[in-house]
């Protein structure tokens, strides 16, 4: 049997719907990046001329505008007033939640109409950074004040028969809408520009909304689509990209419909006096969840109206408009018009069609989903509704709120052979939430256990067709475990396991004992498992090329971890210049004690006090600087260590010891040295002790000088000047500018590049 990855399969993957069309079903249904799904009622609240001004809720309702710090800004724009709420605030009360900005707007410090603070008829607000902008029709003016102050600021003046309607703010930059145009103001500029081609002789536009990328979307007076442009060329999109899964989720909406009588929803986050936070839907939920829902007594927020005052709950009157409609279909219970792929081509003659497998993002409780198939060898156009037979009709079952609604199911082709398929699939809701469909891959040709009996039960076409369904059933079973089993050997290997299981990952990082970082994704952890078996579990030989076990525990096994590690958590592949470096103790130790002339032994206690002092090893009791009576010691430097010899002090300074040295550039952050040290102390043996050793560009006598390993020519702009600074300690040289001086390259290391130096 053709599997899902099989060439004999049609697969359109998620998100987007890729190789169908919708064959005369009107806007029934929206094919989104979400996938297929109801498309919006248009006389309900998601329609782009809703009353609320939101553009179907693909922004907040017009006169509402919240500031980075989560303060909700309102326009009344029956009084002219301004209207702030603000939590946070010492004087903050639940039963007045919003408070009349004084001075602003018709207030009364505003002295009348002949104050230029006066608004004539605003229509929108906006705010970027520490400036709340308003858009004044009725003046052809747009005022922007001060937050802080509440002074005005400044002014913009449209001269007749031009008219501000809009202003919203992207970033640091406001568009100004008017009724022939769109202006651009970025911080600095005297005032607006204009930047867009449009027509003084187009309809006039009333809305306008940015999306999540800088795109504009305009309606205009009596559109039923919107106007995109790119503010970037100052150019209109002809094709305009899918609308509503480009913008952010406006928490703040209204209901019901009703122009006259709009109720505010105010979410809960944005109610907390601390601790407020922007609200966000469930992971994996569609967002026909967050419209849906009812407000509570006192944990969802409250409801206000358009003058800022809270209405009791009881006296919220949740909307009974529906989001979402079923075609032609006058009520919820009934089917409306299908929606009807384009024909599936197998280039197989007679073709049997086998399985069709469904992937439903969220199938809501209740809602149903129908699909019929129709199979023929010739490519028709007008498939006759008593044609087509249905093969799944599936109901949104009962869930927590809490679990994933992702649905999977498939069904067996009922159709009778034929070269092409066509798929017609049919939703029906309640009218506030919809089937979305993801995914659909349909598999052939059919491989059939009837196949495997004799003859005699396939002469009548009832009978065979009754027993091939029949034993359709234990195949389905066979099949997936025959699969698993196909599958079983990618389990085992780090390569191939996301493939075939990635909730698996963690499960075969168990078996080599390996914990992840956390936030590490999928492709990281996998980058980290294939590189662990080299690590831990090659085969190790002595000088004898005898094995001696595998290499876990060992310095070269260790080097491996960190570097798997480095290349997951900082997301830096290891270069070949050998970073990072495992140097055991007893090396820093046998570089101290540097043979004598002959080579072959350490040099003793001299009888002759002539002897010469360049016979003596680097390595002397003062090294580790050990407190001794009738020898030159300081106080505040050197060291009360325990009674011994100071001649052995080098074995105990040095033993079960090891340094990791790092690139700094790999380890920039404290979560990445935290994650490098937890990956040395798990790996390391447990009588051991380790330094990591982070290097930066330059080289210090006796602290950053061994050449290859912690020596690293840095460019200019890592130079200190000497001025100021001490020598050994924190100065570098500069590099002179004169012509005889040679200069090395940004990143030369000594020792890596010896063709360069």
């Amino acid at each position: 049997m053709a599997d899902a990855s099989s060439p004999g399969t049609f697969r359109i993957p998620g998100p987007q719907l890729v190789g169908w069309a919708e064959a005369g079903t009107g806007s029934l249904f929206s094919g989104d990046k979400t996938g297929l799904r109801l498309a919006f009622d248009p006389t309900g609240p998601l329609r782009l001329d809703a009353a609320d001004g939101s553009l179907g809720r693909l922004t907040f309702p017009r006169g509402v505008a919240v500031d980075d710090d989560l303060i909700v800004y309102l326009l009344d724009r029956q009084r002219g007033l301004i209207l702030r709420h603000d939590p946070g605030t010492a004087k903050y009360d639940p039963k007045t939640p919003f408070v009349v900005i004084p001075g602003v707007g018709n207030h009364e410090l505003s002295q009348g109409s002949r104050n230029p603070r006066w608004f004539a008829a605003a229509t929108a607000i906006a705010v970027r950074g520490n400036t709340l902008y308003v858009a004044d029709g009725g003046s052809r003016r747009v005022l922007a004040f001060d937050r802080n102050s509440w002074t005005l600021q400044d002014v913009w003046l449209w001269v007749a028969p031009e008219c501000p309607q809009d202003v919203v703010t992207y970033r640091d930059v406001l568009y100004v809408l008017t009724t022939a145009g769109i202006y651009r103001h970025r911080p600095g500029d005297s005032r607006p520009c204009r930047f867009d081609t449009g027509d003084r002789h187009e309809p006039a536009r009333r809305r306008m909304a940015v999306d999540r990328d800088g795109l504009l979307y305009v309606l205009a007076a009596g559109a039923t689509d919107l106007l995109v442009f790119d503010p970037q060329r100052g150019t209109q999109i002809s094709n305009a990209p899918t609308v509503r899964d480009r913008f952010p989720l406006p928490a703040i909406y209204t209901f019901p419909d009703e122009s006259s009588d709009q109720q505010f929803v105010m979410p809960e986050p944005l109610t907390r006096q601390c601790g407020r936070e922007w609200p966000s839907l469930p992971m994996g939920r569609p967002i026909e969840t967050y419209f849906t829902r009812r407000p509570g007594p006192t944990n969802d927020g409250f409801v206000f109206d358009q003058h800022g005052a809270r209405i009791p709950i009881e006296k919220v009157r949740p909307s009974r408009t529906r989001l979402f409609y079923t075609g032609t279909a006058k009520k919820s219970t009934e089917w409306g018009e299908p929606w009807i792929s384009q024909p599936l081509d197998s280039k197989l003659y007679d073709c049997r069609w086998d399985v069709i497998a469904l992937t439903f993002a969220d199938l809501p409780p209740g809602s149903v989903a129908e699909v019929s198939t129709y199979s023929a060898n010739d490519n028709r156009v007008n498939v006759p509704d008593e044609a087509w037979a249905t093969g799944l009709t599936v109901t949104g079952p009962p869930r927590a709120p809490e679990s994933n609604p992702e649905v999977t199911t498939d069904f067996l082709v009922d159709s009778p052979p034929g070269r092409y398929l066509w798929l017609r699939i049919r939703f029906r809701g309640d009218g506030f939430t919809t089937p979305v469909l993801t995914q659909v891959a349909a598999r052939f040709p059919r491989r059939s256990y009837l196949e495997h009996l004799p003859a005699v039960f396939s002469e009548d076409e009832a009978g065979r067709r009754f027993l091939e369904r029949f034993l359709a059933v234990f195949q389905a079973e066979w099949d997936q475990l025959e699969h698993k089993v196909a599958d079983l050997a990618g389990l085992f290997d780090p390569k191939a396991v996301k493939a075939v299981a990635e909730t698996h990952i963690d499960y075969l990082a168990g078996w080599l004992g390996v914990q992840f970082e956390n936030g590490l994704d999928a492709d990281a952890r996998q980058r980290l498992l294939a590189r662990l078996p080299a690590a831990f579990f090659a085969p190790r030989t002595d000088d004898n090329n005898s094995p001696r076990g595998t290499r876990r525990g060992t310095p070269a096994a260790v080097q491996e971890y960190v570097a798997a590690v480095i290349a997951a958590v900082a997301e830096v592949e290891p270069n070949a210049d050998g970073f990072p470096f495992i140097i055991d103790g007893y090396r820093d130790r046998e570089y101290r004690l540097l043979p004598c002339d002959d080579g072959t032994s350490l040099p003793t206690v001299p009888d002759d006090a002539e002897m010469a002092l360049d016979d003596d090893p680097l390595w002397g009791p003062g090294q580790i600087g050990r407190f001794q009576l009738g020898v030159a010691s300081r106080l505040d430097e050197a060291l009360l260590l325990p009674p011994g010899s100071p001649d052995l002090d080098v074995f105990a300074a040095h033993a079960h010891r090891f340094r990791v040295v790092v690139p700094a550039v790999w380890v920039a952050t404290p979560a990445a040295a935290a994650a490098v040290r937890r990956a040395i102390e798990s790996e390391k043996p447990a009588h051991t002790a380790y330094e990591l050793q982070v290097v930066k560009p330059g080289l210090r006598l006796g602290v950053q000088s061994t050449v290859g390993v912690d020596t690293i020519i840095g460019g200019e702009d890592a130079r200190l000047t000497v001025a100021g600074l001490r020598l050994g300690t924190d100065a570098t040289l500069p590099l002179s500018d004169g012509p005889a001086m040679a200069r090395l390259d940004a990143g030369v290391r000594l020792g890596t590049d010896p063709t360069r130096i």
